[in-house]
């Protein structure tokens, strides 16, 4: 046995036999009392909840001792009453310190139910709030907390890149991403956010460029231009925290299957602007602002989109619905990029069922979620899926899923060409699901049916779904058979997909899902679209404007391509300078620009190939059979 627990043991029975004696102390001080004859002073059951008034409470039993003395001195024998004295004030102490015979946690108890009932009989008013159904969790959007519940703490531990990451901690904590060692040092980025608009719901922010970042900002938009990479990663070695260079490099890199690189340099960026926040801006509350009409603001929503679908492939959906969350908290009226159609998808994926369920509620009238495709099949899932682990009480997914197939049906043969399943010949016979569900969904409603079956279709074909989407479809075909109103009514409110909104077009073109593309509309696709600014909104605000300046490639004719190749210093556009010298310089200049060009034609006009020797033989051959 060691030393240490020798001493342990050693010490125990000192303890004890100090105990020991204490116990036969204070019996034998009782017996002494009981012999004098001296009343127990009884014991206030709260005096261990009042520690304000332990002074006042020590004079009253000092008053009460001596009052006691003064009635018992002629009982008390001579030369005894200082030691009773001694023993009395021992006895109040202890009747003070150690726990009295009531039961103070049974008084505690009646406490608090005389508080409960108090405020169960009041009014309500006080009562605390349910929580924002769109609070984000910040814990939540780590990916390697979710990785670590699925693979496991030493797994992703093992993990180089989690090692690097929190090699190095920056004094300001992140929610977005970890700062890498190997990044370049965070210093003066130009990049600042400032509140534009407060008010009692909520607080309108802006991301603000200095002008050092506006230059930078000039430099990338000619890049962009002239379509040259390299001049990209210039601008990124002279300002390594541009967010437009760092989202154009990624997708570049992304395009070219170097998915560490692109998601590293998202990270970056993400990091950049956390960093550049206002004191007042919160992600997690939903009372914070970042309107997309402003072109400062939309790196961050690509930026989040973009790491979401990074998120996403990793397998982590749980922080995919929480990065959802932050998309729609920015702009929940104009949703830029259309969170309501994915967001469904991530509750789903991740088992956040009830969430989903409430989330539906609580929009249904702000935003009629059940007249979008996805959320009428994705709601009729949830409640499946709450019921397969619950009571086994189908009526409500029921319910809603035979709405949904009433309301969309051509989603259904997409479902089963998707899942490569073949359907039986009731359903395949009925014109409802087939010839109808094709005339009555106009391009609008055929892209939205196409965005959800290519996201959530690998939701639809678990055994568990089938036979219940079976039964519900068999059931939907009696009702059209039994001329159900519903049937009616949907067929002509189907007609009015038409055209949908710009920022659905806008997020057909970010989600690069199959097939999406080739169903936008002529206009969208012959437009041209940036990848840094897909699809501007028509209400923009600038907040500074680019100078006037010659765009590379501007002139469509191939004569100005190549006098522009030639003379890539003159710009016939340039309006001239005040000065009257210069002027003049300029206007000559352009009539020799001018020349050249007359010149160029004339020569191009009598330049003539020549003949071909096998077309003169077919001629030849041609006189002969003539």
């Amino acid at each position: 046995m060691s030393t240490r627990v020798l001493k342990k043991l050693k010490g125990r029975d000192d303890e004890l036999k100090t105990l020991a004696a204490l116990a036969e102390q204070v019996s034998s001080e009782e017996s002494d009392n009981d012999i004098v004859g001296t009343v127990k002073t009884p014991s206030n059951p709260f005096a261990l909840l009042d520690d304000g008034n332990s002074e006042d409470d020590d004079q009253e039993v000092e008053q009460q001792q001596s009052g006691r003395e003064n009635q018992n001195v002629g009982k008390i024998p001579n030369g005894s009453g200082a030691k009773r004295k001694k023993k009395k004030q021992k006895k109040a102490n202890k009747d003070i310190t150690q726990p009295t015979d009531v039961d103070i946690e049974k008084i505690a108890q009646e406490i608090s139910a005389a508080d409960h009932n108090s405020v169960s009989t009041g009014t309500q008013k006080n009562s605390k709030p349910s929580k924002y159904i769109l609070t984000v969790e910040h814990r939540f959007l780590d990916p390697d907390n979710e990785l670590k519940k699925i693979f496991g703490s030493r797994t992703v531990m093992r993990n180089t890149n989690y090692r690097n990451r929190n090699r190095s901690r920056v004094t300001k904590g992140t929610w977005l991403s970890t700062p890498s060692p190997n990044w370049p040092k965070l210093t003066r980025t130009g990049l600042s956010m400032v509140c534009v608009e407060d008010t009692k719901r909520h607080k309108v922010f802006k991301f603000d460029h200095n002008k050092e970042y506006q230059r930078a900002q000039f430099t990338f938009l000619d890049a962009v231009e002239s379509s040259d990479h390299n001049q990209i990663a210039a601008i990124l070695a002279s300002h390594p925290y541009h967010i437009d260079s760092l989202l154009a490099l990624s997708e570049i890199c992304r395009v070219n299957d170097d998915s560490q690189t692109a998601r590293n340099l998202l990270e970056r960026a993400l990091y950049c602007m956390e960093m550049s926040f206002h004191p007042q801006f919160n992600l997690a509350t939903g009372q914070c602002r970042l309107p997309y009409n402003r072109p400062e603001n939309r790196c961050m929503y690509l930026t989040l989109y973009r790491h979401m679908h990074f998120i996403i492939q990793r397998g982590c959906a749980r922080t995919a619905l929480e990065l959802s969350k932050v998309l729609l908290n920015l702009d929940p009226d104009d949703d830029p990029l259309c969170s309501l159609l994915f967001i469904d998808f991530f509750a789903l994926q991740s088992g956040e069922y009830e969430f989903l369920v409430r989330f539906f509620l609580e929009w249904e009238s702000r935003k009629n979620l059940s007249q979008l495709p996805n959320f009428a099949y994705s709601i009729a899932m949830a409640y499946f899926e709450i019921a397969q682990t619950g009571d086994k009480d189908f009526g409500l997914a029921d319910k809603h899923l035979q709405d949904a197939l009433i309301r969309f049906p051509s989603v259904l043969t997409q479902l089963f060409e998707k899942c490569s399943i073949q359907p039986d010949k009731k359903v395949v016979n009925h014109d409802f699901f087939t010839t109808d569900a094709v005339k009555t969904s106009p391009d609008g409603l055929v892209l939205l049916c196409q965005l959800f079956v290519a996201r959530n279709f690998n939701l639809w074909k678990t055994p568990e779904v089938l036979p219940w989407l079976e039964r519900n479809v068999h059931a939907v075909l009696a009702r059209v058979d039994g001329k159900d109103p519903e049937v009616a009514k949907w067929k002509q409110k189907r007609k009015k997909y038409q055209k949908p909104p710009k920022n659905i077009y806008r997020y057909a073109f970010v989600c690069e899902l199959p097939g999406i593309m080739g169903l936008l509309p002529p206009e969208i696709r012959l437009e041209q679209i940036l990848s840094h600014d897909p699809l501007p909104p028509a209400d923009t605000i600038l907040s500074y404007e680019r100078n006037e300046r010659r765009r590379r490639g501007g002139d469509t004719n191939t004569l100005g391509l190549l006098l522009n190749s030639l003379m890539p210093q003159y710009d016939p556009n340039r309006v001239p300078a005040d000065d009257e010298h210069a002027g003049m310089a300029r206007a000559g200049l352009h009539e020799q620009f001018q020349n050249l060009m007359g010149a160029m034609r004339d020569m191009l006009g009598t330049i003539q190939l020549p003949p071909d020797p096998e077309e003169q033989e077919e001629e030849f051959n041609e006189e002969e059979w003539d």
